[in-house]
C-alpha cells in the first residue's frame, strides 16, 4: 500500500484559494543500474487524473539518467491550462516506483520491481515545467485509488 498525501498547494497570486493535491514520491527507473538515486527521484509528484498518462517535465528527463524500456515516437499534447493546437511530445514506456515509510519508519520501495508505465517526456519550455503529474492511465492500469481526507492510498491491483 502507498500512502497518498493530501495537501493544499497555494498559487502565490491567490493566497486564499487554496487547492487541494494528492502527493506521492517516486523514483524513476535509472538507465544505469549504477545512477545514485537522487538523478531518478522525483519528491511531490502530483496524482492528476485530469491527465491521461504520465507527464515528465524536460528538466527532468533531459540529463539522460531515466531508462526508457521503449521509444513510442511523438504523440499529440496540450494541458488543461493551454489553448490552441495540440503539440507532438515525445511518449515512452518508463519504469517508476514509490517511497513510502514502513510501519517501522523505514523508508522503502513499492512496488518492489519498477513499474512499466506510459509518459509523455516533454520537449523545454512545455507545461508543466517542474511538476511530474502521475495521470488517469497509471492508476487505471495498476492501482485501486482510495481518497477520503483522512487516510487516502494507491493498493497495486495484484494486492486487491
Amino acid at each position: 500500500m502507498i500512502i497518498v498525501t493530501l495537501k493544499e498547494n497555494f498559487d502565490p497570486r491567490y493566497p486564499d484559494f487554496p487547492v487541494r493535491r494528492l502527493v506521492v514520491d517516486l523514483l524513476f527507473e535509472p538507465r544505469q543500474s549504477d545512477t545514485p538515486p537522487a538523478y531518478t527521484y522525483y519528491e511531490g509528484a502530483f496524482i492528476d487524473t485530469a491527465a491521461p498518462y504520465v507527464v515528465i517535465p524536460y528538466n527532468l528527463h533531459s540529463s539522460g539518467h531515466l531508462k526508457i524500456h521503449q521509444d513510442l515516437g511523438r504523440k499529440p499534447y496540450r494541458s488543461l491550462a493551454e489553448t490552441g493546437a495540440l503539440l507532438l511530445q515525445p511518449f515512452a514506456m518508463v519504469g517508476l516506483r514509490f517511497l513510502v515509510k514502513t510501519p517501522t519508519g523505514q523508508f522503502a520501495y513499492e512496488p518492489e520491481q519498477f513499474l512499466t508505465v506510459k509518459a509523455y517526456l516533454l520537449d523545454a519550455q512545455i507545461h508543466p515545467l517542474k511538476r511530474v503529474l502521475l495521470g488517469l492511465d497509471l492508476i487505471l492500469e495498476n492501482f485501486l485509488l482510495q481518497v477520503n481526507k483522512d487516510h487516502s492510498f494507491l493498493q497495486l491491483l495484484a494486492e486487491s
